[in-house]
């Protein structure tokens, strides 16, 4: 789980690289929306990852495994 802000911040670096299927079809609030429901939906763990360093979550996955 990630802040849409921090979301929305990634998307807009010039040096993400990734285009993002449907964006330019339901804008990127709608498409947070209906993302955000079907990972809700269908993931079997998810981890809040606002305030946590790259070694922190890497640290929460493995302990999870």
């Amino acid at each position: 789980n990630v802040d849409k802000d921090v979301i929305q911040k990634r998307l807009a670096n010039p040096h993400h690289g990734k285009g993002i299927v449907g964006l330019e079809e339901y804008g990127f609030d709608k498409l947070f929306e209906i993302r955000t429901a079907l990972y809700s939906k269908y993931a079997k763990q998810t981890i809040d990852i606002e305030n946590q360093s790259k070694n922190e979550i890497i640290q929460i996955i493995l302990n999870s495994l």
